[in-house]
């Protein structure tokens, strides 16, 4: 199946017109967000729109971050930052399959960090930023806030992620992942 970009999937389902995702992705180059954001910032679609949108194309498991109890020692397997920039929650551990939710699909260097930060195969589900931000919020005072055992990869995404926030600072951050940018 052919994978593609999340306009042209929000398109096909009829969800987007060809203006709205021009707009769209001048909204995204001028903040700096992911396309899924720059959408929802517009008001052109929801966060839920665009998770289903990618449950459906990407045969991902949509589940709410809220109704996993996530101990401590998964929780801080990641940094806080980690989470927040990213806009993914780790939920669950078995031997060496580490379970996430995200608001949108891991590119495959993020995919790779994660593997290698928690030391094992990453599963992925899919839920809104508006959910799994909730989910941190609530497991905040558990959060890890150090970086210290990111590789120079890691640290390089986090401070890339950063100086885009900053170039798109006073843009409005709606926190929706998106496919990609």
């Amino acid at each position: 199946m052919t994978k593609r970009r999340l306009g042209e999937l929000l398109q096909a389902e009829g969800l987007l017109t060809d203006e709205q995702l021009r707009a769209g992705l001048e909204e995204q180059r001028r903040s700096s967000l992911f396309l899924g954001e720059a959408l929802v910032k517009l008001g052109f679609v929801s966060e839920e729109v665009i998770a289903q949108t990618i449950v459906q194309q990407f045969s991902l498991p949509f589940i709410s971050a809220q109704q996993y109890n996530i101990s401590t020692e998964v929780l801080n397997i990641f940094p806080e930052r980690m989470y927040y920039e990213y806009q993914f929650i780790a939920v669950d551990k078995i031997g060496r399959v580490l379970t996430i939710i995200g608001a949108g699909l891991m590119n495959h260097d993020v995919l790779d960090e994660l593997e290698r930060l928690s030391g094992g195969k990453v599963c992925q589900f899919v839920s809104t930023w508006k959910d799994i931000r909730a989910a941190l919020e609530k497991h905040a005072k558990d959060l890890k806030k150090d970086q210290e055992q990111l590789s120079s990869l890691g640290s390089m995404l986090l401070d890339e992620a950063e100086q885009r926030a900053a170039a798109g600072a006073g843009a409005g951050n709606t926190g929706v992942a998106a496919v990609s940018r």
